[in-house]
């Protein structure tokens, strides 16, 4: 019988608790990601800063606040310096690509703790969880399963993307049709905000479907396409309680938010003060710290109770040969 989505949290926050290192690996990936997107930054500046004809920059004159001036300006930047916008662009994509490539194996490695506690069958409580970590089991399925993830994400993300696509072709072809009038700009205009809460959503779906694919490419063999069919399987057979799992992670993150941001907005207020800044700044960092943990603890709860929900999946809607 499946498990209640209310028992799978509860299990989920157990497993977490008792592979709480995890919280180490997840910030040691913020800090490779960190120093990615600072050597990106370099790269993008000391490309720039080769490519540019500043003599040709030196003699364009101000457009002012004038924006069809701007748009110009803007234009002939980009045709005088166009190798310029091309390091730019490329550099943009290299670090988005090796940044998620980097992201892909270390979640591969954090979700095959999961996957491995639950095959185990074996719990333990938080004070053990030192005691208990294998690093080199982190370090086992990232190296088995990370370029695997990184395809899952491709597949699932690239599919989102063709239908975010829909909405927006409907969208242009109805304004085209309409022609330029005030009923294109409304019509324009409503569209962009069903586009928005449409991507919204997808984007949602697309966050689940990945990690649950994900979570199933760990535990099988089943390669990223086989993984992410599995896992529109599994979600259509455990719907209600993956959709209760996840509305209750997404209001937990909304709540996190909501008083990360109310902070934020109190220490802006106290740096107005005399000294507000000396006083508030070790507050801020304390509180941004905090932060990033509580959302840190929240993301590996999501994973292991994804992790459990595949692990029962296994055994029902998507059976199949396990991972060795």
């Amino acid at each position: 019988m499946a498990t209640d989505p209310f028992t799978i949290i509860r299990r989920g926050i157990a497993s977490t608790l008792a592979n709480w290192p995890l919280l180490l690996v997840a910030f040691a990936e913020m800090i490779v990601l960190v120093i990615v997107m600072l050597g990106a930054i370099v790269f993008a500046i000391a490309a720039v800063g080769l490519s540019i004809d500043w003599d040709t920059i030196s003699s364009f004159g101000s457009p002012g606040n004038d924006p069809e001036a701007i748009g110009e300006a803007v234009a002939e930047w980009i045709v005088t310096n166009a190798a310029a916008a091309a390091w730019i662009g490329l550099a943009v994509f290299l670090a988005f690509g090796v940044a998620m490539l980097i992201h892909s194996y270390f979640h591969a490695g954090i979700t095959g703790v999961f996957v491995d506690y639950e095959r185990r069958g074996v719990t333990w409580n938080w004070r053990e969880a030192w005691r208990r970590f294998e690093p080199q089991t982190v370090l086992q399925f990232a190296l088995t399963r990370g370029w695997r993830t990184f395809w899952i994400y491709n597949v699932v993300w690239g599919v989102a993307g063709l239908f975010l696509l829909v909405p927006l072709v409907l969208i242009l072809a109805v304004v085209l049709i309409i022609g330029e009038n005030a009923a294109a700009l409304v019509v324009a205009c409503c569209g962009i905000l069903i586009a928005v809460f449409f991507g919204i959503v997808l984007a949602i779906v697309a966050g689940a479907w990945a990690q649950i694919a994900i979570t199933i490419g760990i535990a099988t063999p089943r390669g990223a396409v086989a993984a992410s069919s599995a896992a529109g399987d599994l979600i259509g057979a455990r719907f209600g309680t993956i959709v209760v799992v996840m509305l209750i992670f997404f209001a937990a993150s909304i709540g996190v938010s909501t008083v990360s941001s109310t902070m934020g907005l109190a220490f802006d207020s106290a740096a107005l003060l005399p000294g507000g800044d000396l006083f508030s700044l070790p507050l801020r960092i304390a509180f941004t710290f905090v932060s990033s943990f509580a959302s840190s603890i929240l993301g590996l709860c999501l994973t292991a109770c994804f992790a459990i929900i595949v692990h029962e999946g296994l055994s029902g809607p998507i059976g199949g040969k396990r991972a060795d």
